[in-house]
Order: structure tokens, then sequence, then C-alpha cells
């Protein structure tokens, strides 16, 4: 499981979390590439550039939607410390 503060830029953050847990489980998986692709219901070219970290062309729902169907459980957490300034972490795992 990652548990990353989200501080600087929020949406990237969850997207970079995102993106390493899905890399990691597709690692993990040890599936040859066609299968990977069948798994996430997403075309070739994508899952490389998944792999060789494009975030830029990739939206948090999108990789939402690819880690579900690899089988990871994603859970966004928000809270207000004491502090009154707003953080929240992004929780990915598998």
């Amino acid at each position: 499981m990652s548990v990353v503060p989200m501080q600087f830029s929020q949406r990237f953050v969850a997207k970079a979390t995102l993106m390493i847990a899905v890399r990691d489980r597709i690692d993990q998986l040890k599936a040859a590439k066609q299968n990977v692709v069948a798994m996430a219901k997403v075309s070739q070219p994508r899952i490389s550039s998944l792999m060789n970290g494009q975030i830029d062309k990739f939206s948090i729902d999108s990789l939402v939607d690819i880690a579900e169907r690899l089988g990871l459980s994603v859970a966004i957490a928000a809270t207000t410390p004491v502090s009154s300034k707003p953080t929240s972490s992004l929780l990915a795992s598998s």
C-alpha cells in the first residue's frame, strides 16, 4: 500500500500514486503484455505509455479504471488537520 501526503499538486500526486501502483501490479502479475492488455481493457500503446511513465496521457479516472480491472482496490481519503490546512492522501493496494 502506498500513502502519499498531498501537499503540492494534489492531482499530480494522485495520478503518480495510481500510476506507480498500476505499474507495480503489472510487474507483480508477470503476465504477457497481451494478457495485461486484455485484463486492463486498454490498447497496447496505452499500456506502453503507462509503463513508460507518461503521466500526462492519463486521467485519474482512467487510472482508477485500469487499477480496478487489474485487481487493485483504490481508496481516497481527505482529512482536515488541526492546523486547519487541508490535506489528504491517496491509498492504492492490491
